[in-house]
């Protein structure tokens, strides 16, 4: 059953307009933020984005000074790093109606959001899309929409046109010898009708998957000839003491897909 089913609870939450504080858990790229947007003009309230990773407690405020008297939907990216006394600032929002909450993660929040703010609040568990949804997504625009005829959308243009780009690493050392590791990547195919623009993720890891490096983001929007689709990254390695005799994996994942990340095996030469 999909969460927005006719007669599932969210689904009745938005339509039947029932004020509750939300977080919607789930991988990137799944609509999480999009149905913020729906709630907000279900519900005829102005909507703010909050980012908790890099916003602070000023930007909460003007918020509040800027609808003092008109509740407003508060779309809280990343929810799961707001800080506590961020979460205690809210509470009186929250609880008094002038904030309806929103709050987006891909990580479990039961831990990270203190159970003042998780008590008063529903979780709804998100899904990857699988392409076969993308794909439903287009079929419904292109009838619905566009008013095509299945006659007029040829057979498996929607699969070709669901496909994201994809990168492939072009150089490297395949050994860690410097705390900034510069990386290259081709974008195999360019920007066109049939091959979507995509985000990937690039950080290193150790054997037991532990993150050891910062998340460098690549995006995947090239046209153009092949030179002009090379990608260069630098990923920047934690400074902590390295082991000769352990591996290390530079791990690539596309952002929203339920495929297994790439990774690749890392020597290290680099001992602090």
């Amino acid at each position: 059953m999909n969460l927005l089913d006719e007669g599932m609870p969210l689904r009745r939450i938005i339509d039947q307009k029932v004020a509750i504080l939300l977080i919607l858990w789930g991988p990137p790229e799944t609509g999480k933020s999009s149905l913020a947007q729906i709630i907000a003009k279900k519900f005829d309230y102005p909507l703010v984005q909050f980012n908790a990773s890099i916003d602070n407690k000023v930007k909460l405020e003007q918020f509040i000074k800027t609808y003092p008297y008109q509740p407003f939907v508060l779309l809280s990216d990343e929810i799961h790093r707001m800080t506590k006394n961020l979460q205690d600032f809210l509470l009186p929002y929250l609880e008094n109606g002038h904030i309806l909450l929103v709050g987006a993660t891909t990580e479990n929040p039961i831990m990270s959001i203190v159970p003042a703010v998780r008590s008063r609040c529903q979780i709804f568990e998100f899904d990857a899309l699988s392409d076969s949804d993308i794909e439903s997504v287009l079929q419904r625009a292109a009838t619905e929409n566009f008013k095509l005829t299945s006659k007029q959308v040829e057979e498996n243009s929607l699969s070709l046109i669901a496909q994201p780009a994809e990168i492939k690493l072009a150089a490297t050392t395949f050994r860690i010898n410097n705390l900034k590791m510069n990386l290259l990547f081709n974008q195999i195919a360019p920007i066109s009708d049939t091959v979507l623009p995509a985000e990937y993720h690039a950080y290193f890891t150790d054997e037991d998957g532990k993150l050891i490096s910062n998340n460098v983001v690549i995006e995947a929007n090239r046209t153009g000839s092949t030179a002009d689709r090379t990608i260069a990254i630098t990923i920047t390695m934690q400074n902590m003491q390295y082991n000769l005799d352990k591996k290390y994996y530079l791990v690539i994942e596309r952002e929203g897909s339920t495929e297994e990340p790439k990774r690749f095996e890392y020597s290290m030469d680099l001992i602090n």
